[in-house]
């Protein structure tokens, strides 16, 4: 008889998780093997020691074994998490760049939020301490759904500064200064040929 041998991320993996099932309830009638086998599959992009956290932090709160769902949820964040991070990077670039630089956010459901909300220039200046709770809502709200519809094919690739937008208007080739906000570094010009 041939064994086969499997790899070791896997193994460790398939280890791991059936320490997991023997302290929590597996649906009935459904193989650990086979969930340990389909949740392999579907998280073989994340590190097993981010995977291996998430699991024991649903485990911590929860009796059950946990499902795909669960452990990306704790990997990423709830869609609530997520939006409120996107809301404070969105903040940030409205105090540090406002419209003198042109800036790209690093999803494309914050660009989506932000076209839904007038577009960046109309944000910038109607952003005010008495509606910043409101716009928050509206945004989180935008972001929200952006994450399950937005691409970098159906939104705007950045936000131009005034300058650049100047420049247009004025039919003259302006320089392409495009910032980065989640890293502060300027993006290459090659990114958006």
């Amino acid at each position: 008889m041939t064994t086969i041998m499997l790899p070791i991320e896997y193994q460790e993996f398939a280890s791991f998780m059936h320490l997991i099932s023997k302290v929590t309830a597996v649906p009935n009638g459904k193989s650990v093997d086979e969930m340990i086998d389909a949740l392999f599959m579907l998280l073989e992009e994340y590190p097993f020691e981010t995977v291996k956290t998430a699991v024991i932090r649903h485990c911590e709160a929860n009796k059950f074994f946990p499902v795909f769902a669960d452990i990306v949820s704790q990997i990423k964040g709830t869609p609530d998490e997520r939006a409120l991070l996107a809301w404070g990077l969105v903040l940030k670039a409205s105090n540090k760049y406002r419209l003198r630089e042109s800036i790209r956010f690093p999803h494309p459901a914050i660009h989506f939020a932000i076209e839904q909300m007038e577009g960046w220039t109309e944000f910038c200046k109607t952003l005010t301490p008495d509606n910043k709770d409101f716009r928050a809502k509206t945004f989180m709200s935008y972001y929200k759904l952006g994450e399950k519809i937005a691409t970098w094919d159906n939104v705007c690739e950045y936000f131009p500064s005034d300058g650049e937008r100047c420049a247009i208007q004025a039919g003259r080739i302006p320089v392409r200064r495009v910032y980065d906000v989640a890293t502060d570094t300027i993006i290459p010009d090659s990114e958006f040929l």
